[in-house]
């Protein structure tokens, strides 16, 4: 798993903490969603010990304008040729003279 997954994966798991707590700026964003767009506050205050984790993905995907959160991971994981960035660094700082110095 990349960072970027990761971090995106912390985001989702903080955003269900807050949902599970009833915060209501947090039960708001649930609305990116097409389920919950015309739920009201106190519909998704009684929908939200049922909220799932997978909803939180999907939310946390909306927001960077993909469709579900498969299209975000992907991407970030499985990609063929595709190099992580910290993987990238340690290669480009060992093959590249001028980031050795002289």
């Amino acid at each position: 798993m990349t960072n970027a997954t990761r971090e995106l994966k912390i985001r989702a798991e903080i955003l269900h903490k807050r949902i599970r707590a009833l915060d209501t700026r947090y039960l708001g964003r649930l609305r990116i969603l097409t389920p919950f767009r015309r739920s009201s506050n106190a519909q998704l205050i009684a929908m939200a010990a049922s909220i799932r984790r997978r909803a939180c993905l999907a939310v946390i995907a909306a927001e960077l304008g993909f469709a579900n959160w498969r299209q975000v991971a992907i991407p970030l994981t499985h990609l063929p040729g595709f190099i992580p960035l910290q993987v990238a660094h340690r290669r480009i700082s060992r093959h590249n003279l001028w980031w050795q110095g002289e």
